[in-house]
């Protein structure tokens, strides 16, 4: 799966609150500040994010 795996998998242990973890153990969702993407798409610059929210029955 190569080094985007890594990467993901890291960004889950430091960026996934402690309650999150407990609470939804198996999810591999991030929880991502608005403001930290508002930052990233600035420096990136031509870039657009479009949010979505997905729940289970």
């Amino acid at each position: 799966m190569g080094d985007y795996y890594t990467d993901f998998v890291r960004a889950l242990e430091i960026g996934r609150p402690p309650n999150i973890q407990r609470l939804f153990p198996n999810s591999k969702a991030l929880i991502v500040s608005g403001k930290v993407i508002d930052r990233a798409l600035i420096k990136k610059g031509k870039a657009m994010t479009i949010a979505a929210n997905g729940r289970n029955s």
